[in-house]
C-alpha cells in the first residue's frame, strides 16, 4: 500500500472510531474532522515519498486484540495509581534499539509502547527509542518485545535478533 492509501485508510478507521466514541452528535464533527485529517496528513507525511506500507491480515488479527486488552490494561492501572495512597515507584529512562526497519512500523511501535502499563514512548531517531517507565524493577523488557513483534507481524516483517538495552 502507499503513503496516499494509508493516509486515507488511516482516516476511514479513525473517523469509524470517532463515530463509535461519540456518537451521532454533529456538532462533534467540528473536532473530529480536523483531528482526522491532522493525523491522516501526519501519517502521509511520516510514510516518505517511496514508502510501501503493508498490513497484514494475520497481523491484523493477532493485533486487535492485543491492542483492545492493553487500552483496558492501560486504564485501569493509572486508576489504581491514582487511588492509591502511596505510589511505589522507581523511574527510569532506558533506550530501546527497535529492529523495526521502517519508520511508519517504528512510529506505530512508539504509539503501542504508551499502551503498556507504567511505560511511555519519549523519544524517537532513527531505530533508537527512549522509554520513560514509572518502575524500573518491572518486567519491561519481555513487555517490549511483545509489543515490537505483535507491530512487527501487523506489518508482516521479520525481526531479527534482539538488542541489548541501556539505561
Amino acid at each position: 500500500m502507499n503513503r496516499t492509501v494509508l493516509s486515507v485508510a488511516v482516516a476511514i478507521m479513525l473517523a469509524a472510531l470517532w463515530w463509535l466514541m461519540v456518537g451521532e452528535d454533529p456538532s462533534s464533527w467540528l473536532i473530529g474532522i480536523p483531528a482526522i485529517l491532522s493525523a491522516a496528513a501526519a501519517a502521509w507525511l511520516l510514510a516518505g515519498p517511496t514508502a510501501r506500507v503493508g498490513f497484514t491480515i494475520t497481523g491484523l488479527v493477532r493485533f486487535a486484540p492485543f491492542f483492545l486488552a492493553h487500552c483496558f490494561l492501560g486504564g485501569l492501572d493509572v486508576s489504581t495509581r491514582a487511588f492509591r495512597a502511596t505510589i511505589s515507584l522507581e523511574p527510569v529512562l532506558i533506550e530501546w534499539r527497535t529492529r523495526l526497519p521502517c519508520t511508519v512500523s517504528r512510529v506505530m511501535f512508539a504509539s503501542v509502547i504508551s499502551l503498556i502499563p507504567g511505560t511511555l514512548a519519549a523519544d524517537l531517531r532513527g531505530d533508537r527509542l527512549t522509554v520513560h517507565l514509572l518502575d524500573g524493577r518491572t518486567d519491561y523488557e519481555a513487555d517490549l518485545r511483545r509489543v515490537e513483534r505483535v507491530v512487527a507481524s501487523l506489518f508482516g516483517i521479520e525481526l531479527g535478533e534482539p538488542t541489548e538495552l541501556t539505561k
